[in-house]
């Protein structure tokens, strides 16, 4: 098997195990906007929200410096040792702290009821003790194994959504689960619930590998580890500022019903971001495995390029029925007033996709602090610009926020790498695809919004202009054949 074969099939499994808690969110949507209304839809989305941010800091960046130590060093299972008793130490204190000053957290994240904070320090509890578990078996090879628990995570997810939130109601049992507490925000409580029975299950699954893991920290390595990893970990923040801070910013300024719509027409983008997503956990390994390796450059270059073939198919496909997706998805009509951020959330993952591509090059140069100064710069322009074009522009500002940082993010990587590890992209061909998918989904969305037959078109259109920018390697595959 070749290497880009053997690359594209590890992306294909680690995409589906990967995409499963994402796609889980897709399914789930039309679940939640048909059982939430858009104010408890925001509380929904401000949980997960937090979540995000605390599992970037309480990783500390080990996922990625797991990969980088693991296939470097002489004794691998020092490596698994080191970073795992790590997040041990790190998900305890979280947990004893969180318990603790639970009400105290619960009044500043504004749940108004403790309880929901407990779920979520428990569920980012377990989630941290499997990280690396999961790591290993990806460094390791084991992407089927890595499929299972992941999938496994999913299913327990969605069937107890479903029971709580359908079949219960249904039932005629008046009921719920946690109704008597929480009254009016009770539906909502429940998703909580499910995913964190999902994450302490999937821990369990986990107990007899753990059990093997010696117990051991190599001083050394650590520090090495948390130096490699800490840029990582102040990245993952950034990351978290600016693919969330727009949520909090639109429930604080616009109130919790304009979050909630908007949130929901941002999920149209989990298209996007699944794609995106499944390419890194692809990517990732397979990058650092070929480094050093000839014709690795070509390589990175050809990847790239693909990548921004399909994510601007993608793009194109959304946004020309994006009326069909949001029927779909959204099934209460309070949550379609803001689909007109869906085009831009829709281009601003795509630079997202081109960033993670772009930045392999300060990892594999153990320049992860530059990859630090980039996100952190990103987040402060996040934040100055949210507290200007939210109040200005309302919650379509958050979405020109979200495109201008990411696009500068990609900008900055690209130019910054060219000095430091010099990769060959094909700029001219990647230009032309974006400028071709962002014309087209703009001028659909804005002159042509649910003419289906001139969007099909519309979208047999670019897909020409796809296969032209690629006639070379169709061309070489005809002179094969006639030979």
């Amino acid at each position: 098997m070749s290497i880009l074969k053997k690359f594209f099939k590890d992306t294909v499994i680690y995409g589906i195990a990967s995409i499963t808690p994402r796609l889980v969110s897709f399914v789930l949507v039309p679940i939640h906007t048909s059982s939430l209304n858009t104010a408890l839809y925001s509380i929904n989305t401000n949980y997960y929200v937090y979540a995000v941010f605390l599992n970037a800091l309480l990783t500390m960046g080990m996922e990625t410096a797991f990969f980088r130590f693991f296939s470097s060093e002489k004794e691998p299972k020092n490596v698994l040792s080191t970073s795992f008793l790590l997040l041990c130490f790190s998900s305890v204190l979280f947990l004893g702290l969180g318990l603790i000053f639970e009400q105290k957290l619960s009044d500043f994240f504004g749940f108004g009821d403790s309880f929901i904070i407990r779920l979520l320090v428990l569920t980012i509890f377990f989630d941290t003790l499997v990280v690396i578990p999961f790591a290993y078996l990806r460094a390791t090879g084991k992407s089927m194994v890595f499929a299972g628990f992941k999938i496994l995570s999913v299913l327990i997810t969605l069937i107890l959504n479903i029971y709580l939130l359908i079949i219960l109601p249904q039932s005629g049992n008046s009921l719920r689960l946690f109704s008597g507490i929480f009254n009016s925000v009770a539906e909502v409580t429940d998703i909580f619930v499910a995913n964190a029975f999902a994450s302490f299950i999937i821990l369990i699954a986990f107990i007899p590998f753990i059990k093997n893991i010696n117990i051991s920290i190599d001083r050394g390595l650590l520090k090495k580890m948390v130096a490699y990893g800490f840029p990582i970990m102040v990245a993952g923040l950034a990351y978290a500022i600016n693919e969330n801070l727009d949520k909090l910013f639109i429930s604080r300024i616009l109130g919790d019903d304009v979050n909630g719509m908007y949130a929901g027409c941002y999920k149209l983008g989990v298209f996007m971001s699944l794609y995106v997503m499944a390419f890194r956990l692809g990517a990732e390994p397979f990058f650092f495995n070929l480094y050093g390796t000839d014709g690795a450059e070509r390589i990175y270059s050809k990847i790239l390029t693909w990548f921004v073939i399909f994510a601007s198919l993608c793009m194109v496909v959304v946004t020309l029925f994006i009326d069909v997706f949001a029927d779909i998805l959204l099934k209460q009509n309070s949550y379609k007033q803001a689909l007109d951020i869906v085009p831009f959330i829709l281009l601003a993952n795509i630079f997202l996709g081109i960033y993670n591509n772009l930045s392999i090059w300060y990892k594999l140069k153990d320049k992860t602090r530059v990859g630090m100064f980039i996100s952190v710069v990103g987040a402060v322009i996040t934040i100055l610009m949210l507290t200007f074009t939210v109040p200005v522009f309302g919650y379509i500002g958050a979405a020109y926020t979200t495109l201008v940082v990411y696009a500068g993010m990609a900008i900055s990587s690209f130019f910054m790498g060219k000095r430091y590890y010099p990769i060959p992209y094909d700029t001219g061909k990647i230009s032309l695809l974006l400028l071709s998918a962002t014309i087209m989904s703009f001028t659909s969305f804005h002159f042509f919004r649910g003419h289906h037959t001139t969007n099909f078109l519309l979208l047999c259109g670019f897909i020409v202009i796809v296969l032209w920018s690629e006639k070379d390697i169709f061309l070489k595959r005809v002179d094969i054949a006639h030979k």
